[in-house]
């Protein structure tokens, strides 16, 4: 994070706890950043599942791209939300700066549109809400933080290999080779997208997807829809993340291999991205390559 100066958050989907902005503004300052919380990230009342009114959190958004100093924009949680900004956002006015726009989860809305939009630079990463647990209280904390910096980063070598956790090997549940740009998602975001103008084009593309707390019947209907949508066999390769929670692991795997099966690239699964920590961060604006062997390497950034 060395190379931004001034980061904002904002609250487009669910409300982050006061005390987690607070910490969250003191880590980032830490780390020599400038930071501006947007007027309308903590409410007034705590009544309401969002922070603030649809035209609010749209001002919060448009005020960080008119704001230029502004180089760095973090959402403070998930939740839900996000898509409710997607047709009343200022698609050209977004075109003007490729700001990083980090998040996860809900953040997939926002992050999805605007790869169909061509704006902005969506990265998978950890919330301000988190980021007492993802970078301080967790075993592997320097793994989430090193992944986090390299996707913050434009200055990491090329050629980078990413890791697993205790430099264990990724999970190959089919061989191949991929070479391309990453897409990165929560499932049931991303399943809920489809048919809209704002789900962007698979081909040519790595698809990473996650999700929590859903019963295995529904990922089954959200891969069968991205299957159905041209998803599942356009993409590059697969790699499945975090799916905690979401059924018994023996039949979450077989559900896995039926689908990678459909798949006409690589498959990985148990990536560590998702909803738990240790993390991996992904910036989608960075080319991956996924050699036979399963490594996986960051070729330019």
């Amino acid at each position: 994070m060395q190379t931004f100066r001034h980061a904002a958050l904002i609250a487009p989907a669910g409300r982050a706890a006061r005390e987690d902005v607070a910490l969250s503004v003191e880590l980032l300052e830490k780390a020599g950043l400038h930071v501006k919380v947007m007027p309308h990230v903590l409410p007034d009342t705590d009544k309401d599942s969002q922070p603030a009114t649809l035209k609010e959190r749209l001002q919060d958004l448009h005020a960080c791209w008119r704001d230029k100093s502004i180089d760095l924009i973090f959402c403070v949680r998930g939740g839900f939300g996000s898509a409710h900004l997607l047709p009343h956002i200022d698609w050209n006015l977004l075109r003007t700066r490729k700001i990083p726009f980090v998040g996860y989860s809900d953040i997939t809305a926002l992050h999805m549109a605007m790869l169909q939009q061509k704006v902005g630079t969506p990265i998978a990463a950890p919330m301000p809400a988190v980021f007492d647990e993802a970078l301080f209280k967790n075993s592997e904390k320097e793994y989430t933080r090193e992944s986090m910096r390299w996707a913050l980063s434009g200055n990491i070598p090329a050629g980078t290999e990413l890791l697993m956790p205790d430099n264990k090997k990724f999970n190959i549940i089919k061989s191949g080779y991929a070479l391309c740009l990453p897409i990165v998602a929560n499932l049931s975001v991303l399943a809920s997208l489809c048919g809209t103008k704002w789900f962007p084009k698979f081909r040519h593309r790595i698809l990473i997807i996650e999700d929590l707390n859903e019963p295995l019947y529904k990922i089954d209907r959200y891969l069968t829809q991205l299957l159905h949508c041209g998803v599942l066999t356009d993409c590059e390769a697969l790699l499945f993340g975090q799916f905690n929670n979401c059924g018994e692991e023996e039949e979450k795997q077989a559900l896995f291999k039926r689908f990678a099966e459909k798949t006409k690239g690589p498959v990985i699964v148990d990536f560590p991205f998702g909803h738990e920590f240790p993390s991996i961060s992904i910036n989608m604006r960075h080319h991956l390559r996924i050699e036979k062997n399963g490594k996986i390497f960051i070729i330019d950034t």
